[in-house]
C-alpha cells in the first residue's frame, strides 16, 4: 500500500512541478594525454545506418534514442561513437557540430566553427568500470583534432552520476550548471545558471 501511495504521489508531483538540471563540461581536445587502454577488448567506431538498425534495441535501452531519431541525427551530421564488447553494444557517445538542441532544458547550444559537443553518452551498467568511456573519449578527441576543434563541450543530466564521476576524474572543467524550474500555472519554465558572459551561447528559439 505504501509503495502504491509513493507511485501516485510521484505522478501527481511530476504534473505540478518539473525540475531539470544539466552540467556542461569542457576540455581542449588538443591537450594530449597518456594512451587510454580499456580493461576489456573493445571495438570503437563511428556508427553507420546499418549499425543503428542492428543495435536499435540496445541503443534505445541505453540512451532512450530510438532508431528513427538516431537515423535523423545521422542524417543531420551528428556522429555516434559506439563501443562493442564481445559483439554487444556496451557504450554510445553522440557528437555534434553547429547548433545542438539541449532538450533537457529546452534550449539550443550554438557552437562556433572550432567547437564540438557531446551528448547522450552512456555505458551499459554491466560494462561500467572497464575504462570503455575514456577509450571513446580518446577516439573522439583524435577525430576532433583532425577537424581543427579546439573546444569540446558536452552536457550530462544531473541524474547520470556515473558519467559525472568520469568527467570529474578525468579533469574536465565544469563550464556551467543550468537548472530549469517549472510549477503548474507558469507559461514558461524559469532557467537558472545560464551563462551571461558568452562562455556558452545557450539560446531559446525566440532568441535566435
Amino acid at each position: 500500500m505504501r509503495g502504491l501511495f509513493c507511485i501516485l504521489f510521484r505522478r501527481i508531483f511530476s504534473r505540478l512541478i518539473r525540475i531539470e538540471r544539466v552540467y556542461f563540461f569542457e576540455t581542449d581536445p588538443r591537450l594530449r594525454t597518456d594512451p587510454v587502454v580499456s580493461r576489456v577488448p573493445v571495438e570503437i567506431r563511428i556508427a553507420t545506418s546499418a549499425d543503428i538498425r542492428l543495435y536499435a534495441d540496445d541503443l534505445e535501452r541505453l540512451s532512450s534514442i530510438g532508431p528513427r531519431e538516431a537515423q535523423e541525427l545521422l542524417d543531420t551530421g551528428r556522429l555516434a561513437y559506439i563501443a562493442l564488447c564481445h559483439g554487444s553494444l556496451s557504450a554510445v557517445f553522440w557528437l555534434g557540430f553547429g547548433a545542438q538542441i539541449v532538450s533537457e532544458i529546452d534550449m539550443t547550444l550554438m557552437l562556433a566553427a572550432d567547437e564540438a559537443c557531446g551528448f547522450g553518452l552512456v555505458t551499459d551498467e554491466k560494462w561500467r568500470g572497464m575504462g570503455i568511456m575514456p577509450a571513446i573519449y580518446a577516439a573522439i578527441y583524435e577525430y576532433e583534432r583532425g577537424r581543427g576543434v579546439t573546444r569540446h563541450i558536452y552536457w550530462i543530466r544531473a541524474d547520470n552520476a556515473p558519467s559525472i564521476r568520469v568527467a570529474e576524474k578525468t579533469g574536465r572543467k565544469l563550464a556551467a550548471t543550468v537548472t530549469t524550474f517549472w510549477v503548474y500555472g507558469m507559461r514558461h519554465a524559469r532557467k537558472i545558471g545560464v551563462p551571461r558572459n558568452g562562455s556558452l551561447r545557450l539560446v531559446t528559439l525566440s532568441d535566435k
